[in-house]
């Protein structure tokens, strides 16, 4: 990672200087999906997976799950196992009963003195449900024809 900022010096010949900080960042975790994603209609199944893998270098428990609002959300934990190959699964499932876009944050705090908390993004959009093309009604376009 590299990252360059501006600074403003009291120096007249060199009213500005450039600092530019380099370094390798390692990663704490896998989680992927980055962010879950709950699209579908209303009333129906609408659910997201998102795998939460420990990288080796930094093992680290889960030891509580808390939601930013949790209004239109439930979620679900499933602790590592040989079935999930060490990894976390966090289930994720819409709760909003009308059509509509929402935004909310599961934060995972872990045992780690590396990095305290983990946080997964959380989007909705509940569509309305479609009419049937029989009970749609017909266009100008369509009468005309």
């Amino acid at each position: 990672m590299k990252k360059t900022i501006s600074v403003q010096t009291d120096d007249p010949k060199r009213p500005w200087a450039t600092l530019t900080m380099a370094g390798k960042v390692h990663a704490f975790a896998t989680v992927a999906p980055r962010y879950a994603r709950l699209n579908g209609p209303v009333g129906g199944e609408v659910n997201a997976l998102v795998r939460i893998t420990p990288m080796q270098a930094y093992p680290f428990k889960i030891t509580d799950v808390k939601v930013r609002s949790g209004r239109h959300i439930d979620y679900e934990l499933v602790e590592p196992s040989a079935d999930t190959q060490g990894a976390y699964l966090l289930k994720v499932t819409n709760t909003k009963k009308e059509a509509g876009r929402y935004a909310d944050t599961i934060i995972l705090k872990t045992d780690s003195k590396v990095r305290g908390e983990l946080k997964v993004g959380v989007y909705g959009y509940i569509s309305a449900k479609s009419k049937k093309k029989a009970d749609r009604k017909p266009t100008a376009a369509q009468k005309n024809s």
